[in-house]
């Protein structure tokens, strides 16, 4: 998935693909709770998510071969806006 997020060739699996990390991430990165019940985040997405999604995140973006003027490319940056933004609200 992370390849098809960094193939800046096809928007419109780049939308897609951020899209469903952002949904990956509301699902799976819930912060560990103060009291030690359990939770639904999945053990060790934290780890993939700061090695492989904040890096692919703010890589995307700023790729040259991307035309700021696409209508599809706008998109594709507020899919991985979207995604910054669940990464900030959904860890610590």
């Amino acid at each position: 998935m992370q390849g098809i997020a960094e193939d800046v060739s096809d928007l419109q699996s780049q939308k897609a693909v951020f899209m469903f990390f952002s949904r990956c991430v509301t699902a799976w990165a819930q912060p560990e709770s103060s009291d030690g019940s359990a939770t639904s985040s999945l053990q060790g997405f934290d780890r993939v998510v700061y090695e492989r999604l904040v890096p692919t995140a703010f890589t995307v973006p700023n790729a040259p071969q991307l035309n700021p003027k696409d209508g599809q490319t706008i998109v594709v940056r507020s899919k991985t806006l979207y995604l910054e933004l669940d990464l900030m609200l959904h860890l610590d």
